[in-house]
Protein backbone atom coordinates (compact mmCIF):
# COMPACT_ATOMS: atom_id res chain seq x y z
CA UNK A 1 0.00 0.00 0.00
CA UNK A 2 0.94 3.40 -0.87
CA UNK A 3 2.06 6.04 2.12
CA UNK A 4 -0.41 8.65 1.98
CA UNK A 5 -3.95 9.52 1.59
CA UNK A 6 -5.62 9.43 -2.10
CA UNK A 7 -8.38 11.59 -3.38
CA UNK A 8 -10.96 10.37 -6.15
CA UNK A 9 -12.66 13.49 -8.40
CA UNK A 10 -14.90 10.94 -9.62
CA UNK A 11 -18.26 11.95 -9.65
CA UNK A 12 -17.31 15.54 -8.56
CA UNK A 13 -19.16 18.83 -9.91
CA UNK A 14 -16.60 21.50 -11.24
CA UNK A 15 -17.48 23.79 -8.10
CA UNK A 16 -16.52 20.27 -6.07
CA UNK A 17 -13.10 19.84 -7.64
CA UNK A 18 -12.38 23.45 -7.30
CA UNK A 19 -12.99 22.85 -3.56
CA UNK A 20 -11.06 20.05 -2.84
CA UNK A 21 -7.53 21.35 -4.69
CA UNK A 22 -8.19 24.00 -2.89
CA UNK A 23 -7.78 22.36 0.20
CA UNK A 24 -4.76 20.55 -0.90
CA UNK A 25 -1.49 21.44 0.78
CA UNK A 26 0.85 22.49 -2.03
CA UNK A 27 3.50 19.52 -3.30
CA UNK A 28 0.14 17.61 -4.01
CA UNK A 29 0.72 15.18 -6.90
CA UNK A 30 -2.38 15.44 -9.20
CA UNK A 31 -3.03 12.90 -11.55
CA UNK A 32 -4.73 12.39 -14.88
CA UNK A 33 -4.81 9.66 -17.75
CA UNK A 34 -1.21 9.76 -18.59
CA UNK A 35 0.02 13.06 -16.77
CA UNK A 36 1.16 13.93 -13.19
CA UNK A 37 1.23 17.66 -12.04
CA UNK A 38 2.18 18.97 -8.52
CA UNK A 39 -0.44 21.93 -6.90
CA UNK A 40 1.40 25.14 -6.29
CA UNK A 41 -1.49 26.31 -4.39
CA UNK A 42 -3.78 29.28 -5.10
CA UNK A 43 -3.90 32.72 -6.53
CA UNK A 44 -7.03 34.70 -6.92
CA UNK A 45 -9.49 31.48 -6.65
CA UNK A 46 -7.44 29.45 -9.16
CA UNK A 47 -5.30 27.08 -8.79
CA UNK A 48 -2.19 26.67 -9.70
CA UNK A 49 0.56 23.49 -10.55
CA UNK A 50 3.82 23.02 -11.90
CA UNK A 51 4.16 20.05 -14.79
CA UNK A 52 6.35 18.92 -17.90
CA UNK A 53 4.35 19.61 -20.85
CA UNK A 54 5.06 18.66 -24.27
CA UNK A 55 1.62 19.94 -26.26
CA UNK A 56 -1.80 20.92 -25.14
CA UNK A 57 -4.50 22.58 -26.90
CA UNK A 58 -6.08 26.07 -26.57
CA UNK A 59 -9.73 27.40 -26.27
CA UNK A 60 -9.98 27.56 -29.69
CA UNK A 61 -8.98 23.57 -29.99
CA UNK A 62 -5.58 24.64 -31.61
CA UNK A 63 -2.66 22.16 -30.59
CA UNK A 64 0.01 24.20 -28.83
CA UNK A 65 3.70 22.97 -28.68
CA UNK A 66 5.25 23.77 -25.03
CA UNK A 67 8.05 21.04 -24.42
CA UNK A 68 9.00 22.73 -21.30
CA UNK A 69 8.50 22.75 -17.70
CA UNK A 70 5.51 25.02 -16.67
CA UNK A 71 3.98 26.69 -14.40
CA UNK A 72 -0.41 26.97 -14.99
CA UNK A 73 -3.81 26.94 -14.10
CA UNK A 74 -6.17 24.45 -15.48
CA UNK A 75 -7.19 26.39 -18.95
CA UNK A 76 -5.14 23.50 -20.83
CA UNK A 77 -7.06 21.58 -22.84
CA UNK A 78 -6.71 18.06 -24.37
CA UNK A 79 -7.47 16.30 -27.58
CA UNK A 80 -11.16 15.32 -26.70
CA UNK A 81 -11.69 19.15 -25.93
CA UNK A 82 -12.02 18.41 -21.82
CA UNK A 83 -9.89 20.85 -19.74
CA UNK A 84 -7.24 19.74 -17.53
CA UNK A 85 -9.95 20.59 -14.65
CA UNK A 86 -12.58 17.72 -16.08
CA UNK A 87 -9.54 15.63 -16.67
CA UNK A 88 -8.09 15.01 -13.16
CA UNK A 89 -8.89 11.53 -11.42
CA UNK A 90 -7.02 11.62 -8.20
CA UNK A 91 -4.87 13.27 -5.78
CA UNK A 92 -2.38 11.87 -3.52
CA UNK A 93 -1.68 13.95 0.36
CA UNK A 94 1.66 12.27 1.24
CA UNK A 95 2.52 12.41 4.77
Amino acid sequence: AAAGHSISFAGMSREERLQAIASLPPGTPVFMDGHVLLFLGMQQDRPYFIHSLAYYYDRTGALQRAMAVVVSDTDLYRANGEDFLDAFTSAVIFK
